[in-house]
């Protein structure tokens, strides 16, 4: 995430466009409430389901690159575990922020019967030119719980298309 394949770096990009779908979720007048989970070699919910933009945006304001590994499907079960506690009513959807390479631990095959079976949606922002962008296995995923997969190749394009998958657009 700390190539600048995309100024200033992947890992800018994915903070502000989290922060565009943070507001756009929180402010659209529709009950909701956001986690922020980061994830390399394992994963780590940094704060819980809340609805407080502030705190959010500390809270991805916080990440920090970890590791050269990307494990997806500690990400889907830690946000399984965040969704099983959430009040009725809610959606169950997991924006998963990455530049597409997942390259430790099962892959997003192995996580879709636990995303599919919560009722969980799975939309992916991929962030970068890279060549080892698993796309297959995300829009399976995507497809599988109602979700969809958009590229993002700049900082312009990452916030642009954070809005839409935000608005469920």
């Amino acid at each position: 995430m700390m190539l600048k394949d995309v100024k200033p770096n992947r890992l800018e990009a994915a903070k502000r466009s989290a922060i565009v779908i943070i507001r756009s979720v929180v402010g659209s007048g529709i009950p909701t409430l956001v986690g922020v989970i980061s994830f390399y070699g394992n994963s780590f919910p940094v704060m819980d389901l809340t609805d407080s933009v502030e705190e959010l945006e500390e809270a991805v304001n916080s990440i920090k690159v970890s590791g050269k590994a990307t494990n997806l499907s500690m990400a889907v079960k830690d946000a399984f575990y965040m969704f099983k506690d959430s009040p009725p009513g809610y959606s169950r959807r997991l924006i998963v922020i990455s530049d597409g390479d997942f390259n430790e631990g099962p892959g997003p095959d192995e996580v879709q019967f636990l995303a599919k079976s919560s009722g969980m949606r799975v939309d992916f922002l991929v962030i970068g030119n890279s060549q080892h962008v698993k796309s297959d296995q995300m829009t399976k995923l995507a497809n599988i719980t109602g979700g969809k997969v958009v590229y993002a190749r700049s900082l312009e394009e990452a916030i642009k298309n954070a809005y839409k998958i935000a608005i469920g657009e």
